[in-house]
């Protein structure tokens, strides 16, 4: 769920500093899409849950229980 926030509080903060537009124009350019402001949105809010889920795994991943 914090990696959803995470995601678009970041978007928000670059569309205050009005950086949104080079996002969508360098990704409607690369690959093809027609991105509005709203896929702009949900696209960080995925992209912060998926980074949520590799954090998550690498934190278990890595637990391990010591051998007394």
């Amino acid at each position: 769920m914090l990696g959803i926030l995470g995601g678009l509080l970041a978007a928000w903060l670059l569309t205050l500093l009005g950086v949104h537009s080079f996002i969508i124009t360098g990704l409607s350019e690369l690959f093809h899409l027609n991105l509005t402001i709203a896929g702009y949105y949900v696209l960080f809010g995925l992209l912060g849950f998926i980074l949520e889920l590799m954090s998550s795994k690498k934190k278990i991943r890595f637990k391990r229980k010591r051998r007394k």
